[in-house]
């Protein structure tokens, strides 16, 4: 591979051909050459690759060793594990089995006994409730069969102080009627008589009105007779 640098003679003499003068061209050359020196050309760059490829290549080949060696041991490592989980877990399922098994059987035992003393408990219970219950339903059947009566017999007194009263009441409303229906006769009768009375005066005027009506009447012919009696 032909060399990249910057030729800053080469330059000069390529920009004193263009028709620049030498010192310009000098000058122009290396202010290109101090720009351009920091900077990789080409073969710099190839350099550097080839570099890193086999930097890269050896880092890749160390890693890959390294984690075989460490995939290795750790899979050693974890297979001993679980081997030795494996053992642990099944003593203590054997264990806790076991543990379970008497716990089981211990607590069944209690649970019978318990049971049977619950149940003796019951019907020691339920026996002694049934005879409070009958005895008080007794109490309560003979309370209500005397507070029946009791009433019963309070509510005759009431019917037949109610019917005292009715009585009573219906006398003395029947005697109050009798006695208003003869004040109001007498008061009536005497009304009767007192109209008849004026009626009967009324009359007797009427009749001496009639009378003298008559008398005036009959007065009044009789002239009438005589004065026809004296005519020629």
């Amino acid at each position: 591979m032909s060399d990249d640098r910057f030729d800053a003679l080469e330059t000069a003499r390529d920009l004193e051909a263009a028709g620049i003068e030498r010192p310009h061209a000098e000058a122009i050359a290396r202010a290109v050459g101090h720009a351009v020196a920091p900077l990789a050309t080409k073969a710099d760059i190839h350099r550097l690759e080839t570099t890193l490829r086999g930097d890269f290549e050896r880092s890749h080949s160390t890693l890959k060793g390294d984690f075989e060696r460490s995939h290795s041991t750790l899979r050693g490592d974890f297979e001993q594990s679980h081997s030795t989980l494996k053992g642990d877990f099944e003593q203590s399922h054997s264990t806790l089995k076991g543990d379970f098994e008497q716990s089981h059987s211990t607590l069944k035992g209690d649970f019978e006994q318990s049971h049977s003393t619950l149940e003796g408990d019951f019907e020691q219970s339920h026996s002694t409730l049934k005879g409070d219950f009958e005895r008080s339903h007794s109490t309560l059947k003979g309370d209500f069969e005397q507070s029946q009566s009791a009433m019963r017999g309070d509510f005759e007194r009431s019917q037949s102080a109610m019917r005292g009263d009715f009585e009573r009441s219906q006398s003395a409303m029947r005697s109050h009627v009798d006695q208003r229906f003869e004040r109001h006769e007498t008061w009536t009768k005497a009304e009767f008589e007192r109209q008849e009375a004026r009626t009967r005066v009324a009359l007797a005027n009427l009749r001496a009105d009639m009378y003298r009506a008559l008398w005036i009447q009959g007065a009044g012919i009789v002239a009438v007779v005589a004065a026809l009696k004296l005519l020629p």
